[in-house]
């Protein structure tokens, strides 16, 4: 009973985490797209909005003088707000599907696989979009901006560790159907 408790809070989280992802996302397409019609549209002062998202892109010679790069930095934080909202959709759906009585299920056991995928990707184009802020700085010195992509190995480390677990899974779902077929 307790640990269908558990899983009905998670379940609760990972929504919220799901929402709260879409929302960001949209934060930074819509900031970002008011941001590259240089405020025209809506009349905004796009400085004041991005710097309170934490990203800092919104200097006006990076997006007047190099333009391709711009809307390169914001490709790269869009594509891995979308990943991130996968990975959160895919959660909720296995924290859905899990039963307790049976927890082992070869859908389980993709879904595990794909997140860990997901996590992966995440990893490497951090570890290229860092690369590419980095270049780009060098390229662009006299101008200040800050995109932080996050290099660090906690990505790989937890795709690693979800890749297990799905692994595991997958066995464990093996196993659990011979036992079904033997009785």
């Amino acid at each position: 009973m307790k640990t269908e408790q558990i899983l009905n809070v998670l379940r609760v989280a990972a929504w919220v985490a799901f929402f709260s992802s879409i929302i960001s996302l949209v934060f930074i397409v819509v900031v970002m797209s008011i941001d590259l019609t240089n405020g025209l549209l809506f009349g905004y002062d796009t400085k004041t909005i991005v710097n309170v998202s934490g990203i800092d892109l919104s200097t006006k010679e990076l997006r007047t003088n190099y333009l391709k790069e711009f809307i390169c930095l914001i490709s790269f934080g869009a594509a891995l707000g979308l990943i991130h909202v996968q990975i959160w959709w895919k959660v909720k759906e296995i924290l859905t599907k899990i039963n307790v009585t049976n927890p082992f299920s070869v859908k389980i056991a993709l879904l595990l696989e794909r997140v860990a995928y997901l996590l992966l990707l995440i990893w490497i184009l951090s570890l290229i979009g860092g690369g590419y802020t980095q270049w780009l700085s060098n390229k662009v010195a006299h101008t200040a901006f800050h995109l932080k992509f996050n290099m660090e190995f906690s990505y790989l480390f937890s795709a690693g560790i979800v890749y297990i677990v799905s692994q595991v899974y997958k066995r464990g779902a093996e196993l659990q159907e011979e036992i079904n077929y033997t009785i």
